[in-house]
């Protein structure tokens, strides 16, 4: 993206600039207005005529003023934009076939495949079934969308589905990019975020199959609720330590990404943001918050590294699900619940040890963990459920801590070769079920549980 004005590096300077040279204007207009309104004569025409001139006048001197202050305040660290999208800019707006309003002081045009858009402030809020864009009718042969300085969001639903869209230009004074802004825009191939935008809407870019790196912003501090989902194609990403929250599937389906690191200033994760990505082999969360989401690594089958903080005291229900690749994990001191299917067909994991922190542990928490031979429980594991550790075949086996009170049937189901442990007895799968069921007869101080949950 190469902004297409230049005189934003001081807004509020330029503000002032503006109201103290558009000053004297107003007031010779004013004046004019009223000295042609105060004589109703025979000659009133005449004088609709001249207040018209008087209007054409003005703005053409706003314009010219305008010019002025956008060169008088250009920095040689503003991007200059060239002289063919300059050219590209003017001659859509000079000639264009088509145009409209799109905010209280937005316009658009538009001409042989390009959309400019002028003026200042918030566009229209727009969706896809009741109100929809201006040029909704255009939307399959736009190809490049140019937004002019001043404009300072984006509309919901903007360019929903402009699916030949191509090249993307936003200026410096944008602040917000609405929901699904640009989802489905598949021949996307390059984004630049401008450092003055703050928030990327729900489903902003879901769908832009094209895009093969992204940089978020130090200005940015949200990721909304699906921004990046399936963008297939998007191998790279950096988030910047000015974001705070990655919202509910943020980066889903991006399936070609390998990396990610959370930076120390995210204190809010959705659930499921990476799911799906079937490529990410590394993930480190430097930041510290508490739970590691519903589904947010799941399905990441190349997963072969986490690096998780030491302030994490839950891991979400089907976190991990079906990490094929994931042969090591280590669990943070600070977690003490493992939720249902959290590490669910993790096939290759063959070791894990679960601190004393973590008192309770899911159902299915480990099932089908094939070849997970080594298990250390916590001394302080209260609960256990139905399948933690079923179809582990591998794993022959377990002790079962004394502070254990409380268990459901079929912890270690399908597993005809695990010896469990339990008080310094030793009992078969099927010796274990039958103690359970009669805890009190086999003295077992552990109750069988039947929780609806």
């Amino acid at each position: 993206m190469i902004p297409t004005n230049t005189y934003m590096k001081n807004e509020g300077d330029t503000k002032m600039k503006r109201k103290l040279i558009l000053l004297p204007i107003i007031c010779i207009f004013t004046i004019s207005l009223t000295a042609c309104g105060s004589t109703p004569t025979s000659s009133n025409n005449s004088e609709v005529s001249r207040i018209a001139e008087l209007e054409k006048e003005t703005e053409a001197k706003h314009e010219e003023l305008k010019e002025q202050l956008e060169i008088s305040d250009s920095t040689e660290d503003t991007v200059q934009p060239t002289n063919e999208e300059n050219t590209l800019l003017q001659a859509t707006i000079e000639s264009s076939e088509t145009n409209g309003v799109c905010g209280a002081d937005l316009k658009w045009y538009y001409k042989d495949g390009v959309l400019v858009i002028t003026g200042f402030g918030k566009m229209n809020e727009y969706d896809n079934g009741n109100y929809y864009t201006p040029w909704d009718d255009l939307k399959d042969v736009i190809t490049n969308v140019i937004i002019d300085e001043g404009a300072t969001t984006i509309g919901e639903f903007a360019f929903y589905d402009c699916e030949n869209l191509t090249t993307l230009s936003l200026p410096d004074t944008m602040t917000s990019i609405g929901n699904n802004a640009f989802h489905g825009c598949e021949n996307l191939t390059e984004l630049i975020i401008p450092e003055s935008v703050t928030n990327i809407g729900k489903g902003a870019f879901t769908d832009c199959k094209s895009l093969t790196e992204l940089v978020i912003t130090d200005s940015v501090t949200s990721i909304g609720n699906s921004a990046f989902a399936y963008c297939h194609n998007l191998t790279k990403v950096t988030i910047s330590d000015s974001v705070t929250n990655i919202d509910d599937f943020a980066f889903s389906g991006c399936r070609n990404l390998t990396e990610i690191v959370i930076p120390e200033s995210v204190t809010s994760m959705g659930i499921g943001v990476f799911d799906g990505c079937g490529n990410l082999s590394k993930a480190v969360i430097l930041s510290k918050i508490q739970t590691i989401g519903e589904k947010t690594f799941a399905d990441c089958k190349n997963l072969t590294e986490v690096v998780l903080p030491d302030t994490i005291t839950s891991i979400g229900h089907r976190a991990f699900y079906n990490c094929t690749s994931l042969n090591e994990f280590t669990i943070p001191n600070s977690v003490t619940e493992i939720g249902l299917g959290a590490f669910y067909s993790c096939k290759y994991l063959t070791k894990i040890a679960i601190p004393n922190s973590v008192t309770f542990i899911d159902r299915g928490a480990f099932y089908n963990c094939e070849n997970l031979a080594e298990v250390k429980l916590s001394d302080n594991l209260e609960t256990i459920y139905t399948d933690a550790f079923g179809e582990c075949r591998n794993l022959t086996e377990i002790i079962l801590p004394d502070s254990v009170n409380g268990m459901e049937h079929n912890v270690f189901s399908g597993n005809d070769r695990i010896t469990i442990i339990y008080k310094g007895k030793s009992y078969t799968n099927e010796e274990f079920e039958t103690a359970l069921s009669s805890s009190h007869y086999y003295g077992l101080d552990i109750k069988l549980l039947y929780v609806n949950r």
